[in-house]
């Protein structure tokens, strides 16, 4: 019997990298070389070809071959990167990605290799580290798009539970089974709070569920999203439009492409009555810098007195056993800027987790609605729903004791400098 992916072939395609590098030959041999370095591969040897305008390199490795053509008129680029063993092609292709600096870039990952007859077409697994010891893995059916952005990888795939999952990073985001349990409990508790929530900035949502949350309310008369990648909402208007419903065309709607915190920190206009805040794991710069006290209080700025802020407040259970931004140290970062801090979860079947949210006001407390102010609310908003109600609100916030012991006991300010 043979065994699965022998060797991971990384197949991409380049577009709008600079025409002169492109055209240097020489250059796109050192590039191969420093990427094979990185990965630590075995360089065999190394040729190159000028054909004028364009090049092929190619470097041939004990693992296999990496290798670069380039058409410098049309600013494009195929790479090729087929590692065979238990080295990782993705540390090369990153190095050639940041020396080629594409304006867009797509690539695909094939396994490669000898695989039982059951097996064969089957795509490969992708694994979510939750905690040392302890991994998710999802086995999908079907790979839909993959590739390397500017900020992140995507992953996009078919499930045979899930139904279609996007990937950030090899970490599970939104899934067609169950996004809507995610993005009610995210967005609604905050938008009902609020009295009259007419301006709402979303940061992150790029998969635009939330905003098809937020537009749910009759009284919205216009939605600020930005997302640092455009791509990933390029991505979900395609080929997991059921998610976003059409959200991304209501004239209601503004898309902004640019870095969260920046937008925030920058913003001059008029102040919004609801934030939402949808981002991805704090696991690199891109994320954790909007889960600091430094940004709460620039945020802080651009609400209301009567505001609502609600943000994804990671795993309630486990997040602190892997990243130094947990629900803890969120809820204790947010009471340090916050007169009011609510702190509430949803189980999320895709994250396999029960996963927390926070919601802070200056003087508005989501806990103090009744059942029928919430009933009433969400009624001559217009808004339906499948999984929020009234009864389900308060519920959202009760915790037992052994987690709110650990919200006391484990739970500190974080600030920027504590992300150097």
């Amino acid at each position: 019997m043979g065994v699965e992916a022998l060797g991971r072939h990384l197949i991409a395609e380049f577009f709008g990298c600079n025409a002169s590098v492109l055209s240097d030959s020489k250059k796109l041999e050192e590039i191969l070389l420093e990427a094979a370095e990185a990965a630590k591969l075995t360089v065999i040897r190394s040729a190159t070809h000028f054909f004028d305008p364009g090049a092929t390199s190619l470097v041939l490795i004990g693992e296999s071959h990496l290798s670069i053509h380039t058409w410098p008129e049309y600013g494009h680029a195929t790479v090729d990167v087929f590692v065979c063993g238990e080295k990782d092609p993705w540390v090369a292709y990153r190095v050639i990605e940041e020396r080629l600096k594409p304006k867009e870039a797509k690539v695909v990952e094939l396994p490669r290799g000898i695989s039982p007859p059951s097996k064969l077409g089957t795509p490969p697994c992708i694994v979510d580290k939750v905690v040392p010891g302890f991994c998710l893995v999802y086995v999908p059916t079907k790979y839909l798009r993959r590739e390397v952005t500017e900020h992140q990888r995507i992953d996009l795939v078919e499930h045979e539970v899930f139904g279609k999952i996007l990937f950030l990073d090899d970490k599970a985001q939104v899934s067609t089974f169950d996004e809507w349990i995610y993005h009610e409990a995210l967005v609604h508790p905050a938008m009902v709070a609020h009295p009259n929530p007419k301006r709402v900035l979303i940061l992150g949502g790029g998969d635009g569920g939330a905003l098809r949350e937020v537009l749910k309310h009759r009284c919205v008369e216009h939605v600020t999203l930005v997302d640092i990648d455009p791509r990933v909402i390029e991505m979900s208007k395609k080929l997991i439009p059921e998610i976003s419903a059409g959200a991304f065309d209501d004239p209601r709607a503004e898309l902004v492409f640019t870095d969260g915190r920046r937008f925030v920190v920058e913003y001059g206009g008029e102040p919004f009555d609801v934030v939402i805040i949808d981002v991805t794991d704090p696991i690199s710069g891109i994320s954790a810098k909007l889960f600091t006290k430094e940004f709460y209080e620039a945020l802080k700025k651009v609400v209301r007195r009567d505001g609502v802020v609600c943000t994804q407040a990671e795993d309630v259970y486990l997040s602190h056993y892997t990243f130094e931004i947990s629900f803890p140290t969120i809820v204790k970062t947010m009471e340090s800027v916050f007169r009011v801090v609510r702190p509430l979860r949803a189980w999320i079947p895709v994250f396999g987790t029960e996963w927390g949210f926070c919601i802070a006001s200056e003087e508005v407390d989501p806990t103090s609605l009744t059942r029928e102010e919430v009933e009433a609310r969400l009624s001559e908003r217009g808004v339906e729903t499948k999984f929020y109600c009234p009864e389900v609100h308060h519920a959202l916030f009760a915790f037992p004791k052994n987690v709110a012991k650990n919200v006391e006991e484990l739970g500190r300010v974080v600030c920027d400098k504590d992300l150097d």
